[in-house]
């Protein structure tokens, strides 16, 4: 701003060489005159101990104020505007730090930008697996080819042995066939003995002894059929073995067994022809016993024949079996020819397959997904080995039968393991197109959540909102009056009514800064809260009646839609600038006090007298240096004390002394809800040192739907108001509150002091209770109203002298004992006083009779009366 004849007023005003011309709003308050004018868009007030400076309209709240008697130092309040922060994982509200302002790019950071790369790691990590399990795939693929190779081989196998199987089971049966013709034909050995003893029989009864041959023939018969019975199903026992070598020499053996028997059977057979030429001889060819005999020997050589028969058909077999086992001795060596082949086919597939195992097994530690394949593999890796054991097995084995049983297993579970790794391929195919779906879910949460930070961006309002760009009208300068009419100070409210900015659209009517200044030290109340406003003390509401919280918009859509919890707060920083300067400097620089005001930083590094603030509470006292400029440092937490209803004064100092310019707020803010219920919530506070002046930032929690009001207030520490008259309130006020810009009427306060906090009376005295009544200021209040209640009896006092009230009252009926009288005093225009006394009523004392004569009658008398009352109660026990 241009140096203008608006700056030189001021500066004039302030070095108090130029009186402006004005009308005095009032001067015949015993606290002084009241001056206030307008000049250049800028308010003016004066009292008789501070002047005050604030825009008239249009612009936002900006104070100016200075002690008339010492007017070189000026002290400023530059309300800048409202930072809006958010303080991630955090249940309370913390001291706002830059930042943390509440911007797309914050919430990117600091929850978003975790979840976009959380999702690309998804995304990446998926794509990994995919390709893992393609790898993966593409193993179980050329296993499954393998396992084709090794399905080969093992069918072959398998077939070799069912071959090799067949032709022992068939030599099996020609083994047991041979066993069957030798009982058989042991049998025919049993039915010629027979027929020989019935020869022997007969001949010997018509004298012939052919005993001595068929003795021979028994012997020859015997050895046949141990041959029959016993050697050669001897020999076949050992045909059981699967080797092929010593089949063939037991079949050998039993041929020659076989020619054995038929040499003995020739042998047999002649000496059966020598026996029957005996008899013949013996009994002539006609005889009966000839004929007898002759059918006999017919019967003999028929047995012989059959035996000779079934010899041929046992040599005829053991041949075969000889070429049998030629051709079995083939198929067992191709056989074997073909286990090293399997064997090696399933070693490569058992590779190929663990290495599958293993892959899974490790995909699966980290994938869910892939958990689905372990057991399935660790299953087929079981098989595959269990299948090599049986190919070592059954490359040791010797007996047929248990070599095509082991062969038969093997292919099945080849078998097996080909289905198996089909089951895989299906398994890793669906688990590679899960990944797919999961992959392009993760890609496209991560490019909606990119997409939606942009879209916060361009949508949020910007973290500050500067109360220098929108439009602030002011209420005029009205009275703030007792109920006796008395004006005891001047109010007027900032209201914010035209925001340029869209984005700040909804703070039109909506935000504004109430301002109520006292000539007299008030009791203010808001809220059940009290504390006391000094004389010529600025005290300002911060009204806030809505804000558009970013968080429900964050809350609403991570959580819901997109399943990211929330967890932080959002607050509200109001932002204050704190300055004294000294006006002659300024003056000299020509620089404009209302300049000054407007740009602190440029006029405090010019004019600044302001060294050091002492912030002080209850149990709080911080000095900073604001000489130090940290405005590239982040904002550090300024202690507010905890006590509820505890103010923090920020003291304004130099280098050498005390500035005398204050500013302080209450630790706590109430909010008001729509449903008419009242809440306070703890402020916090923060600050940074900005080279020769304060820059303050008072800490709001999330209020949604409510109205936020918090008061601070500005003033000076000076001889007229640092005095008892000075700062003992004389009123007590209602605060407005809400919407509302008016206080309440203002009550002078009363007190009560009872004449005497303690009284004691015997009972049927009169009891006599005083009160005085006075003002703040220590008169005597005349022509209240007082009333005295005890033991639920109410009574009037009387006026007895100005401010004096005195009520008697009667104690007939009223029991021994100890009670507490209230009193109540009441006027119009004050406040209610209230007072109490602790009261003893003591027992009526005795009568003291004075004379012999009536002491030994009252005696006697005392003495009848109890013996009447004796005999009495004996009557009545009587009668009970």
């Amino acid at each position: 701003m241009k140096r203008s004849i608006l700056g030189l007023i001021l500066v004039a005003l302030i070095a108090l060489a130029v009186a402006p011309a004005f009308k005095p709003v009032k001067a015949e308050q015993p606290w002084g005159e009241l001056k206030q004018w307008r000049i250049e868009g800028w308010k003016v007030i004066e009292t008789d101990v501070v002047t005050i400076i604030f825009p008239a309209g249009g612009r936002h709240p900006i104070f100016i104020w200075y002690y008339n008697k010492e007017n070189a130092t000026v002290h400023v309040v530059h309300f800048k505007g409202i930072w809006d922060y958010f303080t991630i994982n955090m249940s309370q509200l913390i001291e706002f730090r830059r930042n943390l302002n509440f911007t797309a790019g914050l919430v990117n950071k600091t929850i978003v930008y975790e979840q976009i790369k959380r999702a690309l790691e998804v995304e990446e990590a998926y794509e990994r697996l995919k390709l893992q399990l393609n790898a993966t795939l593409e193993k179980a693929k050329q296993a499954r080819m393998g396992i084709e190779e090794a399905l080969n081989a093992t069918e072959i196998l398998r077939n070799k042995y069912e071959w090799a199987y067949q032709i022992h089971a068939r030599v099996m049966n020609m083994t047991d066939e041979i066993e069957n013709y030798c009982h058989e034909a042991a049998d025919y050995m049993s039915d010629f003995n027979e027929t020989l003893q019935e020869i022997k029989g007969e001949c010997a009864e018509g004298g012939c002894d052919v005993s001595a041959k068929i003795m021979i023939m028994n012997t020859l018969t015997k050895q046949i059929v141990n041959k029959l019975i016993e050697r050669i199903p001897a020999i076949l026992n050992q045909t059981r073995e699967l080797n092929v070598t010593i089949l063939k020499e037991l079949m050998l053996e039993i041929c020659v067994e076989v020619d054995d028997v038929a040499s003995t059977l020739v042998t047999l057979e002649h000496e059966l022809n020598v026996t029957n030429e005996i008899i013949i001889d013996f009994f002539g060819p006609m005889h009966y016993i000839a004929q007898q005999v002759k059918t006999h020997m017919n019967e003999c050589r028929s047995h012989i024949v059959k035996l000779r028969e079934k010899l041929y058909l046992i040599k005829e077999l053991a041949q075969a079996i000889i070429e049998e086992a030629d051709e079995l001795d083939d198929r067992v060596t191709e056989a074997h020819s073909h286990i090293e082949h399997a064997e090696k086919e399933v070693e490569v597939i058992k590779e190929m397959i663990h290495e599958v195992t293993v892959d899974i097994e490790k995909l699966a530690a980290n994938y869910t997904e892939v958990e689905v394949l372990v057991n399935v593999a660790v299953n087929v890796s079981v098989t595959v080995t269990n299948t090599v054991e049986i190919l070592h097995e059954l490359n040791t084995t010797v007996d047929v039968d248990v070599a095509n049983t082991l062969a038969n297993k093997v292919h099945v579970n080849v078998n097996k393991v080909k289905t198996a790794m089909v089951e895989i391929e299906k398994e890793i195919n669906k688990t590679i197109s899960k990944c797919h779906e999961i992959a392009e879910e993760a890609r496209h949460r991560a490019r909606s959540l990119k997409d939606l930070v942009a879209a916060w961006a361009a949508k949020w309002h910007p973290p500050l909102f500067h109360f220098a760009s929108a439009f602030w009208d002011l209420t005029d300068v009205g009275p703030i009056k007792a109920e006796d009419g008395t004006e005891i100070g001047i109010m007027f409210t900032f209201k914010l009514t035209h925001v340029p900015n869209p984005n700040f659209k909804f703070l039109e009517d909506n935000l504004m800064v109430r301002c109520r200044f006292y000539f007299v030290p008030v009791e203010e109340v808001v809220n059940n809260v009290t504390y006391t406003v000094t004389k010529a003390e600025l005290k300002m509401d911060f009204v806030l009646s809505k804000w558009e919280w970013i968080l429900d918009e964050i809350k609403a859509i991570l959580e819901e839609q997109y399943g990211i919890e929330v967890n932080g707060t959002e607050g509200l920083a109001l932002w204050i600038d704190v300055a004294s300067l000294n006006a002659e400097e300024l003056h000299r620089r020509q620089m404009t006090l209302v300049e000054a005001a407007e740009n602190i930083e440029k006029a405090a590094a010019k004019a600044s007298v302001l060294t050091h603030v002492d912030a002080e509470g209850k149990e709080v006292k911080v000095k900073v240096n604001v000489e130090v400029n940290a405005t590239k440092e982040y904002e550090r937490p300024l202690p507010v004390p905890k006590e509820v209803g505890e103010h923090l004064t920020i003291e304004l100092l130099s280098e050498e002394a005390t500035l005398g310019g204050f500013f302080r707020f209450i630790n706590i803010a109430t909010i008001t809800y729509p449903n008419g219920t009242k809440e306070t919530v703890n402020v916090k506070a923060a600050y940074l040192e900005a080279g020769g002046f304060l820059r303050l930032f008072i800490c709001y929690p999330y209020f949604n739907g409510g109205i936020l009001e918090h008061d601070p207030s500005i003033g000076l520490e000076v001889e007229e108001t640092t005095t008892p008259e000075a700062t003992t309130p004389i009123y007590t006020i209602e605060a407005p509150t809400g919407g509302e810009v008016e206080p309440g009427v203002a009550l002078a306060i009363m007190t009560a002091t009872p004449a005497a906090t303690q009284l004691t009376v015997a009972q049927g005295e009169t009891l006599t209770i005083e009160v005085s009544l006075k003002d703040a200021a220590g008169e005597a209040v005349e022509a209240a109203t007082v009333k005295v209640t005890l033991a639920g009896t109410t009574y009037t006092a009387t006026e007895i002298e100005p401010g004096v009230y005195s009520a008697s009252i009667p104690t007939e009926d009223l029991a021994p004992g100890e009670y507490v009288a209230e009193v109540e005093a009441s006027k119009e225009g004050y406040t209610l006083a209230e007072a109490s006394v602790n009261i003893v009523i003591e027992p009526r004392p005795a009568h003291v009779i004075i004379g012999l004569e009536t002491v030994v009658m009252t005696a006697v008398a005392v003495g009848a009366i109890a013996t009447a009352i004796i005999v009495t109660k004996k009557r009545a026990e009587k009668k009970v």
